[in-house]
């Protein structure tokens, strides 16, 4: 089957994903992986469009997606693999090309919406953990790729990790992560955006933040604010205004100093309120 003709049937207007459509997909795998990868991000935006939040895999049949859903998963597993080689030093791999990477942001976008499995999300943190480890190497290119390539990596697969929560109750180290990496890559727009979508979904959006009834992850206690603000502050006055906002977006999600004022004006007014009420009358 031609590929051009099944390009033509995604954009058809009475687009339906049936099992036909995948079926043509899984078809090409064998013999075309990047044209099954170019078709399934423009599957990806089309649905994204139409149908917010919604996974593909809802709308075919198990023997057919399980092909793709397969190929994404083995892809995904090969790159974590390979880069730990990287680390470890294995030279067959030192080199990656910037097609291969293109390949591999391809996989990470296309990874959330059709693979309707939360436990299939591990698979993307262990991605991530293998692509931080891998900028832990002291140079300015890394397998013959700039740093800041890398990050944008760790960005994409960030953010789709944040596309698999929904409907999924986060974990309390999932918070912890996140703010690990907007931390060590503060000059990463893709990153720090990515963490403060996460924060978004788990927490709520930052005008809701400051409930009074919130429980704050440990995190981002009032303590941890201080820190958080010392370790932004250059982020605040940059230049590049996804980073700046980004950051804000990530500091307001931090337990504000108010907390602390507000538990001293309450023990305060306790205390004071005791020595009244015992100001003529005999106390113990």
């Amino acid at each position: 089957m031609s590929i051009w003709y099944v390009i033509w049937f995604v954009f058809w207007d009475g687009l339906d994903l049936s099992d036909w459509n995948f079926s043509a997909l899984s078809d090409l795998i064998e013999t075309s992986k990047e044209e099954v990868l170019f078709l399934l991000l423009f599957f990806c935006e089309i649905m994204e469009a139409k149908v917010q939040g919604s996974n593909f895999s809802d709308s075919t049949s198990g023997e057919v997606s399980s092909k793709i859903q397969s190929f994404l998963q083995e892809a995904i597993c090969y790159w974590t693999g390979a880069i730990n080689d990287i680390v470890h030093g294995d030279s067959s791999c030192s080199h990656i090309h910037e097609t291969e990477l293109a390949l591999l942001w391809g996989m990470i976008s296309c990874y959330p919406r059709m693979i309707d499995n939360p436990e299939m999300s591990s698979y993307l943190i262990d991605l991530i953990d293998a692509l931080d480890r891998l900028l832990m190497i002291e140079a300015v290119s890394v397998a013959g790729l700039p740093k800041q390539t890398w990050q944008s990596v760790i960005g994409a697969a960030l953010s789709s990790y944040n596309k698999s929560l929904h409907g999924k109750e986060s974990q309390p180290e999932e918070t912890s992560k996140f703010l690990y990496l907007a931390k060590r890559y503060t000059s990463s727009a893709q990153v720090l955006s990515a963490v403060a979508d996460y924060l978004d979904i788990v927490y709520g959006p930052t005008v809701e933040a400051h409930s009074s009834n919130r429980k704050y992850h440990p995190e981002l206690s009032v303590e941890k604010a201080v820190d958080a603000v010392m370790i932004f502050a250059d982020n605040l006055r940059h230049s590049n205004k996804g980073i700046h906002v980004s950051t804000l977006r990530i500091l307001c999600h931090y337990e504000p100093l108010t907390s602390v004022d507000s538990t001293n004006d309450q023990a305060v007014g306790k205390k004071t309120k005791s020595e009244v009420s015992c100001s003529g009358i005999p106390c113990g």
